[in-house]
């Protein structure tokens, strides 16, 4: 297996300012080559005049590192405040929105300091993709766009096509890792685990507080959060409104000293999912396997944050047809099956044979989580239901009534418990841990 996504460096208060660490960084995001191409350029300046002219000065000071570093420094000095979940979310958007070779010295001589005050047992993770897989991604989209216009007699044009099919979707290639990632911190939600910076989809910080940030007690009066509040009320659950399964993760699933080892195993599936995915020879089918990937795990974002039981139950429907379809693009079965792996998935059987053993190599207590809200969701759905048969006329409900089999839907209270949608974070980590049900490549 080739190394594509790497976690390459842990950064704590202990050595975030040893020089080993400020190199590793420096070289990843070539820091150093900018720093001497500054000094080339004031040089030049100072060639052209005998003194610093306003105009000239105007230009270093937007130019170099040393104006740089104190302006964002004086901003994020002035900013970098509220409860700890926001200036969680503040230190990493400031940090990926930095300028992208000096992201490391932002890090390392502004933010860390302050970070590491306010989270004493933090850890900040570096990560890369490899640019050799991130270029044979474009690459081979860009082929592949190129293509796609000329089959259908469409004119190219290389300075303003070049780019990936179906690009304003941002499902493309070259976000996967951002947005596998990215689930990652949201998975225990309401807990937030931690958040990430990055500029380029290729190199990234994930800020990890010692203690994840429980969202409940960081609830302030929100408008719009309160408008959602009357949306509870259609398919909702009735007999419990709220997402019982929330309540019952474990409060070690917040500690970094306990969910670090499932990063780490996430962080490497990821991996494995991507040398899997770019083994596939064949460019379209690698593509559209990419992009069903890239919109299950958003689904699964979603879901995970979301308190609306209709949202996240129509979401849920859209994972199980992705989920479904996966099957039909890889081969293992035909699309007239679809319908049958569909309600398949939904059952104890499958449980049992599929989802049970997958999920068992998930490390610590994030994993115990994980295969007690399997084992709890499929147990409710054998035991109060509704049907795989009645799910399935629920997701077509969505096109409108005027379905097949309205008379047994009708028959039913249309009620399903609002913690079988975190279903799909189940899914998603069977399919992490087990890769694409690929026999062959394609």
């Amino acid at each position: 297996m080739n190394n594509r996504l790497q976690l390459k460096l842990r950064i704590t208060a202990e050595n975030f300012n040893d020089p080993d660490v400020r190199d590793l960084l420096y070289e990843a995001y070539d820091y150093q080559s900018q720093l001497n191409r500054e000094k080339e350029l004031k040089k030049s300046y100072w060639e052209l005049t005998s003194s610093v002219e306003a105009e000239v000065a105007g230009a270093m000071d937007a130019t170099f590192a040393e104006h740089r570093l104190p302006r964002f420094k004086t901003r994020f000095l002035a900013h970098y405040q509220g409860t700890q979940g926001e200036k969680l979310i503040y230190a990493a958007r400031q940090l990926a929105h930095g300028f992208l070779p000096e992201q490391p010295r932002i890090l390392l001589e502004v933010i860390a300091p302050l970070f590491f005050n306010d989270f004493p047992h933090a850890e900040v993770w570096f990560l890369e993709l490899d640019e050799n897989t991130r270029s044979e991604i474009w690459q081979s989209e860009n082929r592949l766009h190129r293509q796609l216009k000329l089959n259908q007699q469409q004119t190219y044009d290389p300075e303003y096509d070049a780019g990936s099919p179906h690009e304003a979707s941002g499902l493309e290639g070259g976000m996967s890792a951002y947005l596998w990632l990215r689930l990652m911190t949201f998975c225990f939600y309401p807990y937030v685990n931690g958040d990430f910076a990055t500029s380029d989809g290729r190199l990234f910080f994930l800020l990890l507080p010692d203690r994840a940030i429980d969202s409940r007690a960081e609830y302030r009066f929100d408008l719009h959060r309160e408008a959602e509040f009357y949306l509870n009320d259609i398919y909702s659950d009735s007999v419990f409104p709220a997402r019982r399964g929330k309540s019952f993760a474990p409060d070690t699933t917040s500690l970094l000293s306990n969910t670090a080892p499932y990063f780490e195993w996430y962080i490497d599936r990821c991996n494995s999912l991507l040398d899997q995915l770019l083994g596939i020879n064949d460019l379209k089918k690698r593509f559209i396997l990419t992009l069903t990937l890239n919109r299950l795990a958003f689904d699964c974002w979603i879901i995970e944050v979301s308190e609306v039981p209709y949202l996240m139950k129509q979401l849920f429907f859209g994972v199980l047809d992705k989920y479904a379809n996966l099957y039909v693009q890889t081969e293992l079965e035909s699309k007239r099956k679809e319908v049958e792996i569909w309600k398949k998935s939904l059952t104890n059987d499958f449980y049992e044979s599929t989802i049970k053993p997958s999920i068992q190599g998930i490390p610590g207590s994030a994993g115990d989580y994980i295969r007690y809200s399997a084992a709890w969701i499929y147990g409710n759905l054998a035991h109060n239901g509704p049907s795989p048969d009645i799910m399935r006329e629920l997701r077509n409900s969505y096109h409108g009534y005027g379905i097949q089999h309205i008379d047994s839907l009708l028959s039913h209270s249309g009620e399903l418990s609002n913690d079988v949608p975190s279903l799909s974070n189940i899914l998603w980590h069977s399919l992490l841990s087990a890769g694409l049900p690929i026999k062959t490549c394609l």
